[in-house]
């Protein structure tokens, strides 16, 4: 959790930077969520995020009632307004070439962007990277956007499939 919470008051100007209490809140609530809640499932992911909007209720976004399931997990804290913000996956632009591999492609989602930006903050805004334990569900990007001599990665489904033989 800290080292996340490092990772996000890192300035990549290396600048003395000065937050605000409530800055430094959002900050500190980002990384209860996804490093204490992160593996939780979607019902319990409510609980906790309807747990810290009681403790925090100020410095809390405003979650959007008429979506099942909505909580602080679909927001993260802006790099330069220190503002909650929704996570959205960018407009996905065709490449543009003659031959079209789809295998090679990845087609931005919520659950890719959101993957990427917690690698990244670790492993790329830190002075000395960290170790990282990142799970999901296939097709979330975990392994895709950063050079593999830097990550050790282990699949435990073929880790599970050869143990089964």
């Amino acid at each position: 959790m800290f080292h996340l919470l490092e990772g996000l008051l890192l300035d990549t100007e290396n600048e003395q930077k000065v937050y605000r209490p409530e800055e430094l809140e959002r900050m500190f609530l980002y990384c209860i969520v996804w490093s204490m809640g992160s593996l939780l499932e979607t019902d319990d992911r409510v609980k906790l995020s309807n747990h810290l909007a009681e403790t925090a209720e100020a410095n809390f976004p405003a979650l959007d009632d008429s979506i099942p399931g909505a909580s602080l997990f679909d927001f993260y804290v802006n790099d330069e307004t220190l503002q909650w913000e929704h996570w959205e996956a960018p407009e996905w632009e065709f490449p543009g070439v003659d031959k079209f591999n789809f295998s090679q492609v990845l087609i931005p989602t919520v659950d890719s962007v959101r993957a990427e930006f917690l690698i990244d903050t670790l492993l790329e805004k830190m002075e000395k990277p960290v170790p990282v334990l990142v799970v999901g569900s296939s097709g979330t990007a975990k392994s895709q956007k950063h050079d593999t001599s830097t990550l050790h990665m282990l699949s435990w489904h073929q880790q599970v499939q050869r143990a089964g033989r």
